[in-house]
């Protein structure tokens, strides 16, 4: 199972995150209490990190669905991250 999850992620960024999209929560609370989640012991930094990894992420797909001939982007599949 994991090596064709990875062979769609090569081939075919554009697929990969729109299924990895509809797998994960639509809306992310984020709690700082110490019991809230895997993100509340996170620093502003790491958050702000792990933001920037997110888009980075995100127009790395774009570019390698470009080189595909897609048009269809990561940003409008994941929708807008800057929320």
């Amino acid at each position: 199972m994991a090596a064709v999850i990875e062979r769609v992620r090569q081939e075919d960024p554009a697929a990969y995150l729109r299924v990895i999209a509809s797998v994960i929560s639509k809306d992310i609370k984020i709690d700082r209490r110490l019991d809230a989640g895997p993100l509340s012991n996170l620093t502003d930094e790491e958050l702000v990190a792990l933001l920037y990894a997110a888009r980075n992420a995100v127009a790395q797909a774009d570019a390698a669905a470009l080189e595909q001939g897609s048009s269809e982007h990561a940003a409008d599949v994941l929708g807008d991250l800057s929320q």
